[in-house]
């Protein structure tokens, strides 16, 4: 989201910023469209998940486009996870070669997430996903679309498990995933 001001240099400026965030500002997020899988997909160690959505990078960036105000995010829903203290997950955008040997500043690389839960934990809060209650994981990916190595091939959104100690067995289940083009609106007040 973009604002009129730039970081002030003033004693002026920062008056009229001052002045902007004292009347305020509605502000709303809006769905403009999304592409949704329902299908379960595992990662497995050595076995990537693979989320393979019904458009193309070219489309998600058209929708997009260079506008400040709209982003591209993709959602998942983990419903089970095994062994989750022993690994984290690295997310890759659009590269059907995805590894845990690749270099996180390859522009398909998109950073990653792990689990901080216990299977049989008794206090609230540290429970890892069970069915029904999944575990949702947002991610902005706008600017890996401008990277695309095949911006007219479907999307894919490759999941790699990378372990964290020496263990034969790890997974984790995506039950749901989205990918949705979001705008922003902000009506300064009068």
């Amino acid at each position: 989201m973009a604002t009129p001001f730039a970081e002030p240099k003033t004693d002026a400026e920062a008056q009229r910023l001052k002045a902007f965030l004292e009347k305020g500002a509605r502000v709303s997020l809006e769905t403009l469209e999304t592409f949704e899988l329902t299908e379960p997909v595992i990662a497995r160690l050595r076995e990537p998940g693979t989320l393979k959505f019904d458009v193309t990078g070219e489309r998600l960036q058209g929708l997009a486009g260079d506008d400040p105000s709209k982003r591209v995010t993709v959602t998942l829903d983990v419903g089970a996870v095994l062994n989750p203290q022993d690994f984290f997950v690295r997310v890759f955008i659009g590269n059907p070669e995805a590894s845990e040997d690749i270099d996180p500043e390859d522009p398909s690389s998109r950073g990653g997430f792990s689990f901080f839960c216990e299977v049989e934990a008794q206090e609230p809060g540290m429970l890892c996903p069970i069915k029904g209650n999944p575990l949702r994981i947002v991610s902005e990916v706008s600017s890996a679309l401008r990277e695309l190595r095949e911006p007219g091939e479907s999307l894919i959104v490759s999941l790699v498990l990378v372990p964290l100690i020496d263990t034969q067995e790890a997974a984790v289940q995506v039950d749901r995933a989205e990918i949705s083009v979001l705008q922003s609106t902000v009506e300064l007040a009068e």
